[in-house]
């Protein structure tokens, strides 16, 4: 027997430092992680559970399952004869391949229909909304150990909720399983529930067994296995009804039944708890990280700038654990360039590249209200001027405003999906035509080095220069921006993507459901440009920290791996 409580304080620090990054979408969600050692954790207590090792079963004699087979399969058939269900439903028996291990000797395994008394869904044609009423629940109402009855998907009347429960018939005790889209959720229907009627999404499925159970049958491995593998559908896959009768199942006595509850409840107590710890922990350190770069970029002179980084540069090995924290420190980096905190700034230097400006009625027309009200809030170091976007550059050219004629092979073309902050991502490549290519570069021919700016989507507001010997045009919502001889390109890519400009551009973004930031506001962006030297010195200060920085997250990531591993080889091992 696995002593599951032994298993957890023994390899604490295996399930709260395993994590992952949650997949997610739009700017600064990337830092989010999921507690991945905690959740297979979880995972295996269920699956202990299932497989008879969580609890000590008592003597064999005093406790068989198949005799409480027997009697749940005589009250199915008593049932019957007073016609309260349907004929019985005859089903082959489970063989040991569907289980696939070792049922304990005193346990039983059947199909879910055979010993089930109810097995039906929601209505597969919901009545009319009507706003206020009866709650009609659907799958996104029912979570894992709990119904939401005060967040329904729509009221129905009284009538229709009559009609709907002479079918259903719901009772305390009767098990609520999602069968759409997001399979194996289960709930208990509670003493004293609220009345409420369920859509098709939504099954009720009553046995003999004790529901708390069979709500840890659904939610293991055994069955969330079979649930999607006999999924259908494409858009929202779902199990019919028929499929779910036949699904194998467990059967312990039911005194052990009541025994593993008791002891998943209080595991998955544990479980909370460590959840909980780890989380605090994570808050807490990435305030820590978040105080101590705030030093930074709070420092008002070069000496406290090198005195904070000479702090924080000493502890590196205890603030940047996390790829939030490296993200930030980045972030950090970026700020402190474009703010000209990153480097000092030396006396009489020349400062002739911040004449070679393009004058307003060459530049493209830009919007000078917004240009001087973001311009006024930036503090300028010595020897800097601040200029709008426009006059720094050469070129600004938009896309052609309609959609390439894509093929197989051909000329590049950039999609605006491909473009990250200081990344042109050209993995996975998309050609058009060499007719097509020159109807596509009548404005402009991109060149190494213009940056490819997006302007419009969900994730707005980022640049990439095109990199060196590669040929491109563009695809739709996308800019192109080429430096002029004022700044360095490399240097306008860093402002293009600094906070300075990004927090400026998200503010000013229009458009609703279709995001995006205007032409005229986009050639206001206030560009600040240090000395040419400067420019340099800062650039290669940037290439240093970031590529430290990667240093870091290349190991961190190695390093979450590898305890990812230990977590599903512990998990393995006491099966």
């Amino acid at each position: 027997m696995t002593d599951v409580n032994q298993l957890i304080t023994e390899h604490l620090d295996i399930w709260t430092s395993a994590t992952e990054k949650k997949s997610s979408a739009g700017r600064g969600n990337g830092g989010a992680v999921s507690l991945y050692g905690i959740k297979k954790l979880r995972e295996l207590i269920l699956e202990l559970a299932v497989r008879g090792k969580l609890v000590e079963a008592k003597e064999l004699s005093s406790e068989e399952s198949s005799a409480y087979v027997s009697q749940l399969l005589d009250k199915k058939n008593d049932l019957y004869k007073q016609g309260k269900i349907r004929k019985p439903k005859k089903y082959s028996d489970v063989s040991h391949a569907e289980i696939g291990f070792a049922v304990p000797t005193n346990w039983s395994s059947v199909r879910l229909g055979k010993i089930a008394t109810k097995i039906t869904d929601g209505s597969h044609n919901p009545p009319k909304n009507v706003g206020s009423g009866i709650p009609m629940l659907s799958s996104q109402n029912v979570n894992f150990g709990r119904i939401d009855f005060d967040n329904p998907t729509r009221f129905v009347t009284r009538s229709d909720y009559l009609a709907e429960n002479e079918r259903t018939a719901i009772e305390v005790g009767d098990v609520l399983l999602t069968i759409v889209a997001s399979l194996g959720r289960s709930a208990v229907v509670p003493n004293n529930f609220p009345e409420f009627a369920l859509q098709r999404s939504v099954a009720v499925v009553q046995t003999g067994l004790e529901p708390e159970f069979l709500c840890l049958l659904f939610q293991s491995p055994l069955c969330m296995d079979y649930f999607w593998r006999n999924a259908k559908g494409t858009a929202q896959k779902g199990i019919y009804l028929g499929k779910l009768a036949e699904m194998p199942i467990i059967v312990p006595p039911l005194a052990e039944q009541h025994r593993i509850v008791a002891k998943v409840k209080e595991l998955m107590g544990l479980c909370d708890a460590l959840e909980t710890q780890t989380e605090d922990s994570l808050k807490a350190h990435q305030t820590l990280v978040e105080t101590c770069l705030a030093t930074l970029t709070n420092s008002q002179t070069p000496e406290d700038l090198s005195q904070n980084w000479a702090r924080i540069e000493n502890h590196f090995d205890t603030l940047f654990t996390t790829q939030e924290s490296v993200k930030q420190l980045k972030n950090t980096v970026f700020k402190l360039a474009v703010s000209g905190h990153l480097v000092e700034q030396i006396e009489y230097e020349n400062r002739s590249n911040q004449k070679n400006l393009r004058p307003d009625a060459q530049a493209e027309k830009y919007d000078l209200s917004a240009f001087e009200e973001q311009a006024k809030k930036f503090q300028l170091p010595k020897g800097w001027v601040i200029q709008p976007l426009s006059r720094v550059t050469s070129h600004i050219v938009d896309c052609p405003h309609t959609t390439p004629k894509w093929t197989d092979s051909g000329e590049l073309c950039v999609k605006s999906n491909q473009i990250y902050a200081r990344h042109l991502d050209l993995s996975e490549p998309n050609f058009v035509s060499s007719q097509t290519y020159l109807e596509r570069i009548e404005r402009l021919e991109p060149k190494e080095d213009d940056i490819l700016y997006k302007r419009e989507g969900g994730i707005l507001g980022v640049g990439a220069r095109i990199p060196k010997g590669t040929r491109v045009c563009l695809g739709q919502r996308l800019m192109l921006i080429r430096a002029g001889e004022a700044v360095l390109a490399e240097f306008l890519e860093l402002v293009i993507n600094s906070p300075w400009i990004t927090n400026f551009a998200e503010e000013k973004t229009t458009g609703g459901a279709a995001p995006r930031v205007n032409m005229t506001l986009v050639r206001a962006y206030p560009i600040p440009v240090p000395p040419m030297d400067e420019q340099k010195r800062i650039l290669r200060r940037v290439r240093d920290l970031v590529q430290r920085c990667s240093l870091i997250d290349g190991h961190m990531q190695s390093a979450r791996s590898i305890e990812r591993d230990l977590a599903d080889a512990l998990t393995l091992r006491i099966h």
